[in-house]
């Protein structure tokens, strides 16, 4: 028969391992365990972010090498790359056309005539501004392209040509009536290249140039022309 003094201490020995244990798990469910989950979150929003910063570096890696610019890209409402670009314009088409201008006066009965024909480049595209930048969507998914209206770029005279130089008897073609037509022939050359739907082409060819990417990415492209 076991003496009351032992007894006592086998009891006290089994509630010390009780409350240990009870402790123990308690420690694990209140305190080990959230930061455990803590810690598990964050890591899994760092690796979001990194993941997402990852695609947004490809991306405009991508846009620059297809479009020679490095525009602003904005992920959700953060600015993640700022505008780098140096260059102020971007030509998506270019196109050669003619363009005539007739020129005709006659005084006392004499008239002077003067006919020039031009050859043409017109280039079309957009400012690259603040205006233009890359929108991008949190998950990746969905990315918009922002830019100003398509606007005529250049229209450079590349070949002129007389058509018809005739003076009149005593009304006589002057240096400047020639300058004076040359100039007419190219700012109405600007008229027709803008109304020929130069500019509706240079918006489409914006969007079949970046089509490649939308494939790469696996993203919903979308064309946002800001006023």
């Amino acid at each position: 028969m076991q003496r009351p003094d032992s007894r006592l201490l086998a009891i006290g020995l089994s509630s010390a391992v009780v409350l240990a244990v009870f402790f123990a798990g308690t420690y694990l469910m209140v305190f080990r365990g959230p930061q455990e989950l803590v810690t598990a979150t964050k890591k899994e929003t760092l690796d979001g972010l990194n993941k997402g910063y990852d695609l947004v570096q490809r991306i405009a890696g991508d846009i620059r090498d297809t479009l020679q610019i490095k525009p602003k890209i904005i992920v959700g409402e953060r600015t993640i790359l700022e505008r780098t670009s140096e260059k102020t314009e971007l030509v998506t088409i270019s196109q050669v056309l003619e363009h005539t201008h007739s020129f005709e006066h006659t005084w006392a009965g004499s008239t002077k005539r003067l006919e020039m024909k031009g050859v043409f480049i017109a280039k079309a595209g957009f400012t690259v501004d603040d205006s233009f930048s890359i929108h991008v969507s949190e998950d990746g998914g969905r990315i918009a392209i922002r830019h100003g209206p398509p606007r005529l770029i250049s229209c450079e005279l590349q070949e002129v040509s007389i058509v018809k130089d005739e003076n009149g008897f005593w009304n006589k073609l002057s240096v400047e009536d020639r300058q004076s037509a040359q100039n007419s022939l190219i700012q109405g050359a600007r008229q027709a290249a803008e109304a020929s739907g130069l500019l509706l082409k240079a918006t489409e060819n914006l969007r079949v140039r970046l089509a490649p990417l939308q494939e790469k990415h696996g993203f919903q492209l979308q064309d946002v022309p800001v006023p």
